[in-house]
């Protein structure tokens, strides 16, 4: 009979503050506010703790986590005899740019020594374009960055002595 009753009322698609919802239960049948029950669902949601690739956590602190990781973008300006290159990491990407300039006529393969360890790839190598100065800035040859944060190595076309650097490479982070 209850349920005869229930079905023939008029149904809502959007309810308002002002509106109050049946709850049925073990008990007598007892009215809630849908602003209290939209709070209290909210809040079940927002305190439950999920199993995520960061870890166990709350929705709120994975949030918090990605935002935070995402705003930590590091700059880092390297001189070298040829020109800087420029690194820039943001979480588990590493973007490389730059130019040089005076680059040996005689050499195909320079090795360059300066300190990236902020940058380094953890593994093997990481490998980044050289592109011709001149349009359509061609790609003519590679810049490898070793994983011990220290050697880089750049592969060019022997009569090549300007160049632009640019490519990305993901890490762990």
């Amino acid at each position: 009979m209850a349920d005869q009753v229930i079905n023939a009322l008029s149904t809502k698609t959007a309810p308002e503050t002002s509106d109050q919802l049946l709850i049925l239960g073990t008990g007598e049948p007892q009215l809630i506010d849908y602003d209290k029950l939209a709070d209290a669902i909210l809040n079940k949601i927002t305190s439950k703790n999920y199993a995520l690739d960061a870890g166990q956590m709350t929705l709120l602190a994975a949030l918090n986590k990605l935002n935070s990781d995402c705003s930590k973008t590091k700059v880092f300006t390297m001189q070298t005899e040829y020109g800087y290159l420029y690194f820039k990491k943001n979480v588990n990407v590493v973007g490389v740019y730059g130019a040089f300039e005076n680059l040996p006529l005689d050499k195909t393969q320079i090795e360059i020594t300066k300190d990236f360890k902020d940058f380094n790839p953890n593994y093997s190598y990481a490998v980044v374009d050289v592109k011709s100065s001149v349009s359509p800035y061609d790609t003519v040859g590679s810049l490898w960055l070793y994983p011990n944060g220290q050697t880089m190595k750049l592969y060019k076309p022997a009569n090549l002595s300007r160049a632009y650097i640019v490519g990305n490479y993901v890490i762990q982070a």
